[in-house]
């Protein structure tokens, strides 16, 4: 090997004890019986080991993890997940950067880790009690310091999705291409840039839930928006966007949804950031109008959300965190095989978590998360779920080498 090189291998181990409310999710004001509704208290396990070997025109990462969650009450509910992760980033020049990137998932889903994945992917009622799922990622992306205050930045992923397993009933395969390219004017205070970005998803025919057959569908959003943030000082900033959504159909020579973009966002920058154990000092809070694609569930979901977080350390060593975490969404899907919005719904999510940091090793944590969702249309309603979440865990990482950098 490489004299210069240096190789680095690091373990963490996280587990978590919990509590449930409402596993089954049955609908708000339902009559909730035994067979609606669980509580459920689980035990789960995620170890991860990282090696990472730097060179002087390069670094190269492999992560694999696992994660495995049993229930005390019901094996219904218990799930698994398994994650192997390689990305080498190349310097290709004095001024660019060039980073690849491949990753294989494999994931068994049920209703309770669909609801916290913070993606609304329970935004319908046709999901499967028990799934499991492969997923095969690849990504690249190029930085590129054109002159010493211009620069241009692009990234490219695929993603598939194969249904390995479906309780009882079909999920189709799904495609997905995502692209984004940016440039930006950077100022003493100031930036201005404009960004472009484009989803291509394909989805194969299946049978649905209810017996009916659901034909293949292709979706194309193309996005394009103008943006400026300002620096206060080194620790406050403020980003405002604007811009324009396009959303076609595989099959149609004319766009038939276009919706405005927009966003505001106002940001502390805390003093650090411990990456391992994931303990982050700062405030945010936003406003945004954008689409979120969603490959598990084959369509997009446009809204409005409205989110704040903040963490406070309690003292001066930053080894005794509080943390919170809210957002209110009104979202919409936009359907692939229909010519219009449909589904909306109000979703509300809450975190909040007190971690304490024992050694530069050890981390405990105690967590609250509470999810909720109302539908708000006549036509295809969503169904109305109540969710509630409390969690104690601790972290060992070793080596422990926190890095310190500023920002989030």
């Amino acid at each position: 090997m490489d004299a210069q090189a240096q190789t680095r291998l690091r373990g963490l181990l996280k587990t978590t004890s919990g509590y449930e409310g409402n596993v089954d999710a049955p609908e708000a004001g339902s009559v909730v019986t035994p067979t609606t509704r669980r509580d459920e208290g689980f035990v789960e396990v995620v170890p991860r080991v990282v090696l990472r070997v730097d060179r002087p025109a390069s670094n190269h990462l492999i992560e694999g993890e696992f994660l495995g969650r049993l229930n005390f009450l019901s094996t219904r509910y218990n799930l698994y997940s398994g994650r192997l992760l390689y990305r080498v980033n190349l310097e290709t020049s004095r001024n660019t950067n060039l980073t690849l990137e491949l990753a294989g998932i494999e994931e068994q889903y049920n209703l309770g880790n669909l609801l916290w994945a913070g993606t609304y992917v329970l935004f319908g009622s046709d999901r499967p009690a028990k799934a499991i799922f492969v997923t095969a990622r690849a990504r690249e992306a190029f930085d590129w310091q054109i002159t010493p205050h211009w620069y241009f930045s692009q990234w490219f992923t695929i993603r598939a999705l194969v249904p390995a397993y479906v309780d009882g009933d079909t999920w189709p395969s799904r495609l997905q291409l995502d692209g984004n390219a940016e440039v930006y004017r950077q100022f003493r205070d100031d930036q201005l840039g404009a960004v472009l970005s484009t989803t291509y998803a394909h989805s194969l025919g299946y049978t649905g839930f209810d017996g009916s057959a659901v034909p293949q569908s292709e979706q194309v959003l193309a996005a394009g928006s103008a943006a400026w943030r300002h620096a206060f000082s080194r620790a406050w900033d403020l980003r405002l966007a604007a811009g324009a959504l396009f959303a076609l159909r595989g099959d149609s020579s004319s766009w038939w949804v276009v919706q405005p973009t927009g966003q505001v966002l106002v940001r502390f920058q805390g003093r650090e950031v411990r990456e391992h154990l994931s303990l982050r000092a700062g405030f945010e809070l936003g406003y945004d109008h954008d689409a979120s694609p969603n490959l598990l569930r084959g369509d997009t979901l446009i809204g409005d959300r409205v989110h704040l977080k903040g963490a406070l350390p309690l003292d001066p060593g930053h080894r005794v965190l509080v943390s919170v975490e809210g957002s209110y969404l009104y979202g919409q899907r936009i359907s692939a095989t229909l010519s219009r919005l449909d589904r909306a719904a109000h979703l509300v999510l809450a975190d909040g978590a007190l971690q304490w940091r024992l050694s530069d090793h050890v981390e405990l944590e105690l967590r609250y998360q509470f999810g909720a969702q109302r539908h708000a249309s006549a036509t295809a309603p969503v169904p109305d779920l109540t969710r509630h979440l409390v969690v104690a865990g601790v972290t060992v990482v070793y080596p422990s080498e926190y890095p310190r950098r500023p920002g989030w």
